[in-house]
């Protein structure tokens, strides 16, 4: 298995573990909502927008040649990173 199949692997494999955390996050808005908290929803939109973006990015690195795509790798990372970041910090909010 070449460095890039293994990369987009273990990248995949966490955009679905962050897609299942996405729909808990969904299931939390919408008891928030029900409750009143409209602002809930915004954040789950972000969430979500940040999320397209890295698979936007891994798309690329997937369509990017052997020996072009380390150069995509530090995108996909950075925009994984703000991913995460984003979604830590809803989850922590309860």
């Amino acid at each position: 298995m070449s460095v890039k199949t293994a990369y987009q692997k273990k990248m995949r494999a966490q955009l679905d573990e962050w897609n299942a955390k996405i729909d808990e996050l969904q299931a939390r808005a919408d008891k928030k909502a029900a409750e009143g908290e409209i602002e809930v929803y915004r954040n789950l939109d972000r969430l979500k927008a940040k999320r397209d973006e890295v698979n936007s990015k891994m798309k690329e690195l997937e369509a990017a040649g052997e020996g072009s795509w380390e150069g995509l790798k530090s995108s996909v990372s950075e925009a994984a990173d703000k991913f995460k970041n984003k979604l830590d910090d809803l989850f922590a909010r309860g």
